[in-house]
């Protein structure tokens, strides 16, 4: 409305004030552990029965649920992949559950999924 007013100045400032409480603020949020990432794993096992109540039941500690979940079947193992949208700190615990699952015979991260 500045600008269709005429008033540059104040239009700039506006902007300059608003840019700087989004960067602030995010990086509160990075620090504050309160953004949520969403990542890409993949898990390894015997059965898919057996690697997805193993995967649920290390998912269970942070209250947390998979989504957009793949398995895939080969004559050696079962592939189970799934996005998983939790703070970073989280990320990183149940990373390590699913490693250290005698169940999972590998469990890694992907990556990060890219919003659409």
């Amino acid at each position: 409305m500045a600008v269709g007013g005429g008033q540059y100045l104040t239009a700039i400032f506006a902007t300059a004030v608003i840019l700087l409480a989004l960067f602030l603020l995010g990086g509160t949020l990075r620090r504050m552990n309160l953004k949520l990432e969403i990542n890409t794993y993949e898990v390894t096992g015997k059965s898919a029965e057996e690697v997805i109540a193993e995967v649920n039941r290390i998912l269970e500690i942070t209250h947390s649920l998979m989504k957009n979940t793949q398995v895939a079947t080969t004559k050696d193992h079962v592939r189970v992949q799934f996005d998983l949208a939790r703070p970073h700190k989280q990320q990183e615990e149940i990373l390590q559950g699913l490693k250290q699952s005698r169940v999972l015979e590998t469990a890694i991260l992907v990556g990060p999924v890219e919003p659409e």
